[in-house]
């Protein structure tokens, strides 16, 4: 789940539409975040985003979406075969860029004296 509107993170499947990119790459990065996954860019270029496992000898996982004329959409989808382990101390799940705006939500909704 989403902390921050406390809306239902929905797992990306094949033929999902997103506006543009950065509401695709936000989509999957909530969804990674809200299981305890994790992946590796392997291509991100203009006409295509091809995401992998950490872990590519091992896990099957691969997410791949390419532009259409008004939107993105997410054109492929292998689900992780690799075990939970695989994701654990993902950098990217615990910057501070990420879990500020995955908290702004929570902290926003403390009274002013505890925020600082």
């Amino acid at each position: 789940m989403d902390l921050s509107t406390n809306n239902p993170v929905i797992m990306p499947v094949v033929g999902a539409r997103f506006s543009d990119f950065e509401e695709l790459r936000k989509s999957i990065d909530d969804w990674i975040l809200a299981e305890g996954l994790s992946y590796a860019v392997r291509r991100v270029e203009q006409r295509r985003l091809i995401l992998q496992c950490r872990k590519p000898d091992i896990c099957m996982f691969k997410l791949t979406a390419h532009p259409r004329a008004e939107y993105w959409q997410i054109t492929s989808y292998t689900p992780h075969t690799c075990p939970t382990t695989t994701h654990q101390k993902w950098r990217v799940a615990a910057s501070s860029k990420r879990l500020a705006v995955h908290h702004h939500g929570l902290v926003a909704s403390l009274p002013n004296n505890i925020q600082g």
